[in-house]
């Protein structure tokens, strides 16, 4: 499976919350059952050491990543606000700051793959 780039947008004063869609080539949505998922937060790509946030399809502190309906491809994405807020900011006047992630899924058979990858960006945000 090659991983879809997707960059994901949050703010610092709201949790973050997406649903993604998969489906095959035939446009039929992916079948999840009994597949389990994991997501990091890094501030690059490779970076060591403990992940800034790390979700998986149980509930966590940061959030969750899960299959609502495992057969119907649909991908959730939560992750707190204050798991956000928590995140380094750069000394400097841009209101928005850039890490990277990637979403694995292993699937019954106990295969590993990256499902979607790319830049999180998150932004200041206004309203308190």
């Amino acid at each position: 499976m090659i991983p879809e780039t997707v960059t994901l947008t949050g703010r610092r004063n709201a949790p973050f919350v997406e649903e993604y869609e998969f489906a095959d080539e035939g446009g039929q949505p992916l079948d999840f059952t009994d597949c389990s998922v994991a997501m990091q937060l890094r501030l690059y790509a490779g970076a060591s050491g403990s992940p800034l946030i790390s979700l998986t399809d149980t509930d966590g502190t940061d959030g969750r990543a899960y299959f609502n309906d495992p057969t119907d491809g649909v991908l959730s994405v939560t992750i707190a606000e204050a798991s956000l807020n928590a995140l380094p900011a750069r000394a400097s006047t841009d209101t928005r700051e850039s890490f990277y992630y990637d979403l694995l899924i292993t699937w019954p058979d106990g295969l590993t793959e990256c499902l979607m990858e790319g830049q999180f960006i998150l932004k200041a945000g206004v309203t308190r």
